[in-house]
């Protein structure tokens, strides 16, 4: 589980920076062809890429608040440690070159 959780982790890492690039591309690429639209659509994404920032900020705050992080039982956190070494003893080390 946790495995595939880092590389679930990893994609929308990926996809995150994709899309921020694109964002900060785009008043380049107006200069470039003296497109105007370009600029509305990068102050466009540029505010709904701060609003969602700030959405997940204040949920995150919430639930900080409510308990809902960090509230595991003992038994289930021993449970996940237990695997987590498990798989990581599966794991062959790779050679740095």
């Amino acid at each position: 589980m946790v495995r595939r959780f880092r590389v679930l982790s990893i994609y929308f890492i990926v996809l995150k920076f994709f899309i921020v690039g694109w964002i900060a591309t785009l008043p380049v690429l107006g200069d470039i062809f003296h497109l105007h639209g370009f600029f509305i659509i990068h102050c466009v994404m540029t505010a709904v890429m701060c609003a969602t920032w700030l959405v997940l900020f204040i949920l995150t705050i919430v639930a900080f608040a409510k308990g809902r992080i960090f509230s595991s039982n003992d038994e289930d956190v021993v449970k996940d440690s237990a695997n987590f070494l498990a798989d990581r003893r599966k794991e062959k080390p790779t050679a740095m070159v």
